[in-house]
């Protein structure tokens, strides 16, 4: 049965107007779930029946519910799977009419694609929009082509040309068509090789060397066999000449024997005489950053030998670590000098660049950078006011609600849409509705969105929401205390601290449900499946499958037993808990000092994995916030910190991490 003709677009906005304000009177007053269960009922009831392919059914339903506010839904389910039979009108007053809803974005999406699909290209630049979708931008560019509106396509063609990774398939007839102009010239191809070399895509590689021309085609071979044959590659006469080719392959092999075997890497760099100051820089940045992975003890004087154009925030953070391993640091005060780069942490920067001032003997000059990190709340602010002795500052600031800010907010049509489709039982849905709607607001409606969503208990969307735009000052908002019960029983049963039972469930689901994590961890504390398992057993409790794990009872029970138990592992030293806990126990033991006792503020800077130093620096910040949060004095994160302990027989720690107070280098 084709779909039933949508009204005029003059019509519908008139009558979603009405609907928008019957719809905002129902949801600002507030109703609690179960006052619209008809409407809810006949929803549901339509979609089953649209489902199953009963149409008659679904219309008669669907007639009932003009007037609900979820009624855009039905629209888009019928439109949806009868792209085919739509006529450009009906798409455009369905976008028209719903404009505000992620369901025009997902039916404007499915519209493009067909058109696409149908060589409509006329239609398509009509119907499109900016989009992120790679795809989706060449679609456009090659409608442009067609139409004969080729202004401005070279260039965009050529940026996404220059990338180190396939490109979708809709790309190809841009790139076609930029080769027929004679722009897709042999420099371009190369540069292209690069990037796809440099970002370990050899596959891209063989691809690309159609586009060359046969002489150069072997070079690609070559360059190709240094990926998977570094050391034998690098043996081969070919690359014993001057020619730029076999300058980019050396350095490519050398790059890639680095990891595996720096000595040997740096020992055939050193036969080699390449011409290009950039494969020299290249090589250089790449030996140093094996050379920290690999405790080599050139490792300092290779980092220095990179260049200025080289030190990016990976290089900043090896030299850091580097320093704080080999405790070096005055070359740390040195290095600090710079600013840091552009994905380099910059409060973590300028921490380590007061501490090493401190440690190196100028404490006068690391004063006045600590004050001002002592203004941030943050891990390293916190860490600051503990160097100066001064409380934290927290920084609050709430998000008042007035009745016309809540007038305004439910008088949003896509905000009264997501929050009817959670009561309704469609929170995927509702959320994606919310998102959308406060992905276009400002950041002041942003907050009060995120007031009521966290009311409803929106707890992992309000975060999320706040993060992106980059709104943290509402504390109550950023940091809430749900399933407080289950946090507070399950901390006296476990002699936790609930602070840090809800620093752990912020820190790894941000308090949603229904987590679950690429690598299978579930539910509030991201249990994996066999640590679930294996802790109810110690637990003597039974246990089911997934869903029960989900459960939040049974999750923040054997999340909060599982934390007892690593704590109890480490004696008490949150640093290498929290790490444990993140990363796993066999991790830990491996991460230890070879010998000795070093102070957890080092520690936790050189774990190897950027999640985990990142996850544990999170975890006691949020336990800091959540003391406060609690009402109750806070602890000092130096305090929290302590030291770390070698590994001692069958990874039991040695004994002895005492006498130098914790956060204090002696």
């Amino acid at each position: 049965m084709p779909p039933r003709p949508l009204p005029s677009p003059e019509r519908r906005r008139l009558s979603a107007r009405a609907r928008w304000i019957a719809a905002a009177v129902l949801v600002a007053v507030l109703v609690p779930a179960g006052d619209l269960p008809a409407e809810r009922h006949h929803f549901r009831a339509a979609r089953m029946a649209l489902r199953m392919g009963q149409m008659s059914r679904f219309e008669a339903l669907a007639a009932r519910l003009r007037d609900y506010v979820l009624y855009p839904y039905l629209r888009y389910y019928e439109l949806r799977p009868n792209l085919a039979r739509l006529t450009p009108h009906e798409v455009a007053a369905f976008l028209e009419a719903y404009s505000d809803s992620v369901l025009a974005v997902r039916l404007r999406t499915a519209w493009l694609e067909r058109l696409a699909k149908e060589g409509r290209w006329g239609e398509f630049l009509t119907f499109y929009r900016p989009q992120e979708d790679l795809g989706m931008r060449c679609y456009e560019l090659y409608a442009r082509i067609v139409a004969g509106r080729e202004a401005g396509v070279a260039e965009e063609a050529r940026t996404l040309w220059l990338t180190g990774t396939s490109q979708p398939e809709s790309c190809e007839p841009v790139f076609a068509w930029l080769k027929r102009q004679g722009r897709l010239t042999r420099d371009l191809v190369w540069e292209r090789l690069r990037l796809a070399m440099a970002q370990g895509r050899p596959g891209l590689a063989r691809q690309l060397a159609a586009e060359l021309p046969a002489a150069d085609r072997p070079w690609v071979r070559l360059w190709v066999g240094a990926h998977a044959n570094p050391t034998g590659t690098l043996g081969r006469p070919e690359l014993r000449g001057n020619d730029e080719r076999a300058h980019e392959v050396a350095a490519h092999a050398i790059v890639r024997l680095a990891k595996t075997d720096v000595d040997l890497a740096h020992a055939r760099f050193q036969r080699l005489q390449l011409s290009s100051p950039r494969l020299v820089a290249e090589v250089w940045r790449a030996l140093a950053l094996a050379a920290v992975d690999q405790d080599h003890p050139s490792a300092k004087a290779w980092l220095d030998r990179v260049g200025a154009s080289g030190v990016d925030a990976e290089v900043q953070g090896a030299r850091l670590r580097h320093a704080l391993l080999t405790r070096d640091f005055a070359t740390l005060a040195r290095w600090t000098e710079q600013e840091p780069a552009p994905e380099m942490p910059p409060l973590c920067w300028r921490y380590w660049r007061a501490r090493s001032l401190e440690l190196s003997g100028r404490p006068a000059a690391a004063e006045p950078l600590y004050r001002e990190l002592a203004r941030e709340r943050d891990y390293y602010g916190f860490a600051a006011a503990d160097r100066l002795g001064i409380p934290y500052r927290m920084n609050h600031r709430p998000t008042p609600v007035n009745a016309a800010d809540e007038s305004w907010l439910f008088s949003q049509p896509a905000i009264v849409r997501a929050r009817e489709l959670d009561l309704a039982g469609y929170p995927s849905e509702a959320r994606a509705e919310w998102n959308h709607a406060v992905a276009n607001m400002a950041p002041s409606r942003v907050l009060l969105a995120a007031a009521y969503a966290q009311r409803w208990g929106w707890f992992d969307q309000v975060i999320s929401a706040l993060g992106k735009a980059k709104l943290y000052d509402d504390l109550e908002l950023r940091f809430p205390m749900a399933f407080d019960d289950l946090v507070r029983d399950n901390g006296r049963r476990q002699r936790l601290d609930p602070a840090l039972v809800f620093g752990v469930i912020r820190a790894e689901s941000a308090f949603d449900v229904e987590a679950r994590s690429s690598a299978g961890a579930l539910g509030l504390m991201q249990l994996m499946p066999a640590t679930a398992r294996i802790t109810a057993r110690h637990a003597g409790m039974a246990l089911g499958g997934e869903n029960t794990i989900l459960a939040p009872p049974t999750n923040v029970r054997l999340g909060s037993q599982y934390l007892r138990e690593v704590l109890d592992r480490y004696r008490g030293n949150l640093a290498m808990a929290a790490a444990a806990y993140n990363a796993g126990p066999g991790r830990v033991e491996q991460w230890r000092p070879k010998a000795g006792c070093m102070d957890a503020e080092l520690w936790v800077e050189i774990i190897p994995f950027r999640e985990t130093r990142h996850y544990v620096r999170n975890l006691l910040f949020y336990a800091t916030v959540y003391e406060w949060r609690l009402g109750r004095p806070v602890t000092p994160v130096s305090t929290r910190l302590g030291k770390v302990p070698a590994g001692g027989p069958k990874g039991r720690p040695q004994l002895g991490c005492t006498g130098t107070p914790a956060g204090v280098y002696g």
